[in-house]
C-alpha cells in the first residue's frame, strides 16, 4: 500500500515553483532519474504517516480504504468494508526502472517488513475443509510482503499544456511469506468453534493468503493509480520532470 507515495512523488509533486525544501528536482532526461526519486520518497517517508496534504497523499498510517470485494466464483465471496491498513508508511523501494524519454514505462519493486489490516468482513465460501458463512471484523497481521507495481503513461493536450495519463497500470507479484488471522464471530455466539476455525485457518494460513491475494492486489493498484492519476490532472508533464 506505499505504492501510493512513490507514484505520487514521481507523477504528482516534482513542481520546481512548489517543491519543499526537503525534494530533489529530477530531469526527465537525467539517465539516474530513478536514483533521485528513490532518494526523494526516502526524504518524504518520515512524513508519511501523518499525510502531505498539499502533494495530495493523505495519511498512510492508518491507509483508509472504503470497501473490497472477492468473488471467486461459487467457492468463496467475501466483501471488506472500513478498511485500515497499518504500516503503509513504511516500505522500501528495492529496484525501479524509469524510463521518460523513448517510452513512459515505470516499474517498481517495493519490501513492507510489516502490515495490519483491520476490517469488517462478510464471507461465505470453503477454505480447506471450512464451510464459512459469517461476518464481523478480521484483523489480518502480514509480514514480509513483497510487490511488483509498473505502469505505462500517454501524454494528452489540457488547456495547451501536455499532461500524463496513466494506461495499464498493474500490481503483480504479490508474495506474503507470513501471516496470522483473527476472524471474530465467523460462526456467530459459538466461541468455542470461532476459537477452533482461527486455529485451523491459521494453521494453513498460506491457504488464506491465496484467497485474499487477489483483493490485496485490486485495491493496491485502484488506490495507487487512482490518487496519482487526480496528481497527474494537476500538473503538466515539464512541471512534473523538467529537461
Amino acid at each position: 500500500m506505499q505504492f501510493i507515495a512513490c507514484l505520487v512523488l514521481l507523477f504528482g509533486i516534482v513542481n520546481a515553483r512548489k517543491l519543499p525544501s526537503y525534494i530533489k528536482v529530477c530531469h526527465r532526461d537525467d539517465p539516474k532519474v530513478g536514483e533521485c526519486v528513490v532518494k526523494n520518497v526516502e526524504a518524504m517517508m518520515p512524513k508519511f504517516s501523518e499525510g502531505i496534504p498539499e502533494m495530495s497523499i493523505p495519511s498512510l498510517n492508518p491507509l483508509m480504504i472504503p470497501a473490497a470485494s472477492l468473488n471467486s466464483g461459487g467457492n468463496f465471496k467475501a466483501d471488506f468494508t472500513n478498511l485500515k491498513v497499518y504500516g503503509a508508511d513504511k516500505f522500501k523501494v528495492k529496484s525501479i526502472d524509469l524510463n521518460l524519454k523513448d517510452k513512459l514505462h515505470l516499474a517498481l519493486d517495493l519490501h513492507f517488513d510489516t502490515m495490519r489490516i483491520v476490517t469488517d468482513y462478510k464471507i461465505d465460501g470453503n477454505i480447506l475443509v471450512l464451510k464459512l458463512n459469517g461476518h464481523g471484523v478480521m484483523d489480518a497481521n502480514l509480514t514480509d510482503i513483497s510487490a511488483h507495481a509498473s505502469t505505462d503513461a500517454k501524454q494528452y493536450e489540457k488547456n495547451g499544456k501536455t499532461h500524463l495519463g496513466f494506461i495499464n497500470s498493474d500490481v503483480n507479484g504479490l508474495v506474503i511469506k507470513k501471516a496470522h488471522f483473527q476472524l471474530d464471530n465467523i460462526f456467530g455466539d459459538n466461541e468455542q468453534l470461532n476459537v477452533q476455525t482461527n486455529q485451523v485457518l491459521n494453521d494453513s494460513a498460506e491457504e488464506l493468503i491465496k484467497e485474499l491475494a487477489p483483493v490485496i492486489t485490486s485495491v493496491t493498484r485502484d488506490i495507487v493509480f487512482g490518487i496519482a492519476e487526480k496528481t497527474l490532472q494537476r500538473y503538466t508533464f515539464d512541471e512534473l520532470f523538467p529537461q
